[in-house]
């Protein structure tokens, strides 16, 4: 929250282009690996001509660029080495990082002497999560939006994203970029307000988690750049951009008209009154069948 305002009233951009989902309002269109960030800016107040649709605070971010020279990064982080420790919560993250100069521009293309006047370099960045995280998790696979996603939904919580940037200077004043993200999450969102308006474990679904909502949630952002230096003081920046993004909220995968009525049988008690009546009672507070109470899809682009 910035200056007091809502979440939902600040804006977000990456390359120039805004992820912030118009229908919702929050900022989850797109996940960003903090390794592809070149430069973050966080704006309180004061904005610029160019900013709109903010109201509270904008989060400007840059995504990095090839350099002259190659460079790359990876890691791997896991808290399920050979069964140690035995309270993991089956959390693997895997995060790579490659640039340099563009190999075409720069080898292919003046081996069968065509040459390409200037410099040109690209960038890719890939980010990959997967947990059962601290919570309880459901005992079968989740089930996404679209079968093509369900290889991706292999534990409770899992988080994806690409990113690839290609920049050309024909001349060093004058700069064209395009880059593509996109991201992939699949998860039960439990503390995500879009299911059920909640903001905390589902209880209730204990027993049945996987037959709690799935929220699948896919953004896809584009971007092509134009910069050019006139002099000391002035330049100009032209941007087209694209930003898609779909957010899909649904129990086994089901259509909202083939939901079952959650029912809440097991176990049967039996109970005396002070009269001597015997009262029957099902149920423990858990819902033993049925799914949840609550649909959703929507979409932008």
């Amino acid at each position: 929250h910035i200056r007091g305002g809502r979440a939902d009233e600040n804006l977000y951009i990456i390359d120039n282009v805004s992820v912030k989902d118009p229908i919702s309002g929050q900022g989850l269109g797109i996940y960003l690996s903090a390794e592809s960030i070149k430069e973050l800016e966080v704006i309180t107040g004061g904005f610029n001509a160019e900013y709109g649709q903010a109201m509270s605070g904008l989060v400007n971010v840059e995504t990095k660029e090839g350099g002259d020279n190659w460079s790359g990064s990876f890691s791997a982080k896991t808290d399920n080495l050979g069964g140690y420790p035995s309270n993991h919560q089956n959390t693997n993250n895997v995060e790579f990082s490659l640039g340099g100069p563009d190999p075409i521009t720069g080898n292919l293309l003046p081996s069968v002497n065509l040459e390409i006047p200037g410099e040109s370099s690209i960038f890719v960045n890939g980010y990959g999560l997967i947990s059962d995280t601290h919570l309880p998790a459901a005992p079968t696979t989740l089930i996404p939006r679209e079968q093509a996603y369900e290889p991706f939904a292999m534990r409770e919580e899992n988080n994806y994203s690409v990113l690839s940037k290609y920049t050309y200077r024909p001349i060093p004043t004058l700069k064209f970029a395009y880059s593509y993200g996109r991201s992939l999450q699949i998860n039960q969102a439990y503390f995500d307000a879009i299911v059920e308006d909640r903001t905390y474990f589902p209880l209730d679904f204990l027993n049945i988690l996987d037959k709690y909502n799935t929220v699948t949630r896919e953004g896809i952002q584009q971007s092509f750049h134009v910069k050019q230096t006139l002099n000391s003081t002035t330049f100009y920046e032209l941007t087209l951009g694209n930003f898609y993004n779909r957010v899909h909220s649904a129990s086994e995968g089901k259509h909202y008209s083939e939901y079952v009525q959650p029912v809440d049988m097991d176990p049967i008690l039996y109970e005396v009154g002070n009269d001597g009546e015997v009262v029957v009672k099902n149920g423990d507070g858990l819902w033993d069948d049925g799914n949840g109470n609550s649909w959703h899809d929507h979409y932008n682009s």
